[in-house]
């Protein structure tokens, strides 16, 4: 991995790490989505390729992804005239270097880019899941509920056996939100 990339990549893995928000793992989901009859496996599988076009949409050309790259490009020059400054004065140099690393850093707003590109791939997810003619419904609190007493497995399959469920998911059908 060059500098260049591991910079990038630093930065993506500092702004998901201050912006993932601590859940429990028993915590259930407010949303899911269904389609009125779907086998386990077709759901399971619908869902995973799903995800895997969400997780594989081009970023590359992103206002998020420009603005992570030209502090990443920023970061590095910093580093280059650290190195000569250094020499003169090493303390002076390193304070300034650090100040202007903040800098670079606070205006880049890693985590806000970072949320933007999540923006993107689930928005490229909810699509595909419409495109495959599920829907999205809220889960009652009863049914939350009911999911966090769960094991892995045990809230898979009663997950699916909401999801498939027509009844269900036509008294409690939320609206995609549009762009």
């Amino acid at each position: 991995m060059n500098r260049s990339s591991f910079r990038f990549a630093a930065l993506v893995l500092a702004a998901a790490s201050l912006s993932a928000p601590a859940q429990a793992a028993d915590d259930a989901p407010q949303f899911a989505w269904g389609k009125a009859g779907v086998s386990y496996e077709q759901y399971r599988d619908d869902g995973n390729d799903c995800a895997e076009y969400g997780l594989n949409i081009d970023i590359s050309d992103t206002e998020a992804v420009a603005k992570l790259r030209r502090a990443t490009q920023q970061l590095e020059a910093a580093d280059s005239q650290f190195g000569a400054a250094a020499s003169a004065d090493p303390m002076d140099a390193g304070i300034r270097h650090a100040q202007e690393a903040a800098s670079i850093r606070a205006a880049a707003r890693p985590e806000q880019q970072l949320q933007a590109i999540k923006e993107i791939i689930f928005a490229a997810t909810q699509q595909c899941m419409a495109e495959f003619g599920y829907v999205l419904f809220a889960l009652t609190e009863e049914q939350r509920s009911a999911m966090a007493q769960l094991n892995k497995q045990e809230r898979r399959t009663y997950l699916h056996s909401l999801a498939s469920d027509g009844a269900i998911l036509e008294q409690q059908k939320k609206p995609l939100q549009e762009g």
